[in-house]
């Protein structure tokens, strides 16, 4: 009886082990997302290699950025971070030309001892293909200040031209331009932002109103501000020295201060805004041809994206009027700076 009945208790504990071991082993492969023949449900990682199952499990990226289409997973549910590959938020099917301008490409790890078909070229042949790629240019120029200051007594012209220790600085400009067409002749639009500067001494007056040779000790400031809005033509587009010519409505706005007055005393400031136009014509000389050490425009182009780097030689011709005062501003002055152009 003792025996059977041992018999009997093995047998009955040896069928509840395999019991116990068949639904832990299953319960083990669905929380570890593993796929075992004749499980009732799919798992999410189940779900999801059905319907990437062509996809690499190598795909550089992360978890965070992948899109995963809801009716797989469930609205709501957590994507499991154990996912056999990433899959790609956006792929661009067409390339623009800048765009692979502006792509250099990875090497492949390895030696190529006994490669035959490598690919060279050289900067010039690299830069002059650039060219013309870009889209925007921004520029940093300087104008001599050149110009006609002409007012009713010839106020201007006795203080900050022929005054002892008068100043006429010139004008400091920044542009932006912005391409319209790309081709023979390029066309743009853009603006100009400039200032300058003058200083000199006052001249005191006769007792009959008219100016007299004696200078005072007070200084009179006067800060120039040009803004144009421009429109651009250039000729010349795919060779290293280009033609352009420019040109739009434009407005000066005057400030002056004397030294003269205390802070807050009336005619210790002065403003007034007057209108016009400007024009200027350039030669425009691509700095791809110095020595790359002097200036490096592969360099240049690799790390900031310019295309195309210019020592800017150009004629500004300006007028306005309608000033506050009888005054008016015109001439042709000459003009240096450099410009920059981006894909």
């Amino acid at each position: 009886m003792y025996s059977i009945g041992r018999e009997k208790l093995k047998y009955i504990l040896g069928l509840l082990f395999c019991i116990i071991l068949f639904y832990s082993s299953g319960a083990f492969a669905e929380n570890a997302n593993q796929h075992l023949g004749g499980q009732l449900e799919s798992s999410y990682s189940e779900k999801l290699n059905k319907k990437y199952s062509g996809e690499s499990a190598f795909v550089a990226g992360s978890v965070d950025d992948l899109e995963i289409d809801k009716a797989v997973i469930g609205e709501g549910q957590q994507v499991p971070y154990n996912l056999p590959g990433v899959i790609p938020r956006t792929v661009k099917e067409k390339i623009t030309l800048n765009e692979q301008l502006a792509s250099f490409g990875v090497e492949m790890p390895g030696k190529f001892d006994k490669r035959t078909n490598l690919l060279t070229f050289k900067d010039a042949d690299f830069l002059k293909k650039i060219r013309n790629s870009s889209k925007s240019g921004m520029s940093f120029t300087y104008v001599k200040d050149n110009y006609n200051y002409k007012d009713r007594n010839g106020i201007f012209e006795r203080t900050f031209e022929q005054g002892t220790g008068s100043i006429k600085a010139g004008y400091l400009f920044f542009g932006f331009d912005r391409y319209l067409k790309k081709g023979d002749v390029n066309y743009a639009w853009g603006g100009n932002f400039g200032f300058g500067f003058n200083r000199g001494r006052g001249f005191f007056l006769n007792p009959d109103g008219t100016q007299s040779n004696e200078q005072s000790s007070a200084y009179f400031n006067l800060w120039t501000l040009p803004v144009d809005v421009s429109f651009k033509m250039e000729l010349f587009t795919k060779s290293k020295v280009k033609l352009a010519v420019s040109a739009g409505p434009s407005a000066m706005g005057l400030y002056q201060t004397r030294s003269d007055r205390d802070q807050g005393e009336a005619k210790k400031r002065r403003r007034q805004i007057g209108f016009g136009y400007f024009g200027v014509m350039a030669l425009k000389t691509d700095l791809s041809i110095l020595p790359k050490s002097l200036f490096n425009s592969f360099e240049m182009f690799s790390q900031n994206q310019v295309s195309r780097t210019n020592l800017d030689l150009f004629l500004r011709y300006q007028s306005y009027d309608n000033f506050q005062d009888q005054l008016t501003i015109d001439g042709v002055s000459i003009g240096i700076g450099f410009s920059f152009e981006y894909i």
